[in-house]
């Protein structure tokens, strides 16, 4: 039972958003469909011969990153990600634990359930936020030494 609540959870947080940018992805930044651009810079509403015959679009692709994005920055915004979920699924199990602290009542197999289950998500949360940390002190770091040369 609890499975199933869990499974319905993580569907709903996570199920419903990717949809919806799935959804805006296909859709130009205006809303509109995206067209294919000429040689000259102008739109053309219709494939060329060569885009026809391969299915290939000569359009050119935009990085999603940005302009100055390098291995660096890809790594913080999948870091970044990482920790966005992270701190729901944190949040979930914090309230998970207080549920079975509530619904113990007074039974001790019960209550040390509870007690682990908080302690576990604590400690994961500690893990999980003190690396990031220590891997910004060790960037820093790094790129303070290089800058010395």
């Amino acid at each position: 039972m609890i499975t199933s609540s869990i499974t319905f959870v993580f569907i709903s947080i996570f199920a419903i958003p990717v949809s919806v940018m799935s959804a805006d992805s296909l859709e130009g930044k205006n809303g509109t469909s995206a067209q294919l651009e000429g040689k000259d810079g102008t739109s053309d509403s219709k494939p060329s011969q060569v885009q026809a015959k391969t299915g290939v679009s000569s359009e050119k692709i935009k990085n999603p990153l940005g302009q100055g994005a390098n291995l660096d920055s890809i790594i913080r915004k999948i870091l970044s990600g990482i920790n966005v979920i992270a701190a729901m699924v944190v949040t979930f199990f914090i309230i998970l634990g207080g549920f079975k602290y509530v619904t113990a009542m007074g039974d001790e197999k019960k209550i040390t359930d509870a007690h682990n289950t908080l302690k576990w998500t604590v400690i994961g949360a500690a893990i999980l936020f003190g690396a990031q940390v220590i891997a910004n002190i060790i960037q820093n770091t790094v790129t303070e030494l290089s800058k010395v040369k």
